[in-house]
């Protein structure tokens, strides 16, 4: 580490540890606590599969590019706040970089607005940066699209259609 990248990591830990006493939680890896994390899943997402028991192991343990880079925010028992990015291997000209794509971001609906995205996705940042990722990438929704380009410093590379090709229509209407 340089000395001019010394004096923001310093500022941005000292800034993490104010944040997490301020709202009297904790960030731990995403294993810490899996039913907790199904917990807030199903509190989130309820009529997904992510809250299914063999999803995060799948999707984060078994990954072909590597383990997940996953981060959980605990408040007493409670899981409040998960965010997770999962390494993928991007071919860009005639080298294979490695990415990671951010994942299954949630916070329990009573402690949206506190900044617990933001704390969450910084950490998982910077333990991908450490590890070499060169880019993160997600698609973000209406509560993370702003923070994601303000406070967290991404940046909008264009507007991606969605495409669907609807096997039984008359079962998605």
């Amino acid at each position: 580490m340089n000395d001019q990248t010394a004096v923001p990591r310093a500022k941005a830990e000292r800034v993490m540890a104010r944040a997490l006493r301020l709202i009297k939680a904790d960030i731990l890896p995403g294993k810490a606590d899996r039913a907790g994390v199904r917990a807030l899943a199903r509190v989130c997402f309820p009529a997904g599969d992510i809250a299914e028991s063999g999803y995060f192991p799948w999707q984060y343990d078994q990954n072909p590019a590597g383990p997940a880079y996953e981060l959980i925010m605990k408040k007493g028992s409670a899981v409040t706040g998960h965010c997770a990015a999962i390494p993928m291997r991007h071919k860009i000209g005639p080298d294979i970089a490695k990415g990671s794509l951010g994942v299954n971001v949630m916070t329990r609906p009573e402690y949206r607005g506190r900044g617990i995205y933001v704390l969450l996705q910084r950490e998982v940042d910077r333990l991908c940066g450490k590890d070499n990722i060169l880019f993160n990438f997600g698609f973000s929704n209406e509560y993370s699209h702003r923070n994601c380009l303000r406070r967290l410093g991404y940046r909008e590379i264009g507007r991606f259609p969605l495409w669907m090709l609807p096997f039984d229509l008359n079962r998605i209407v």
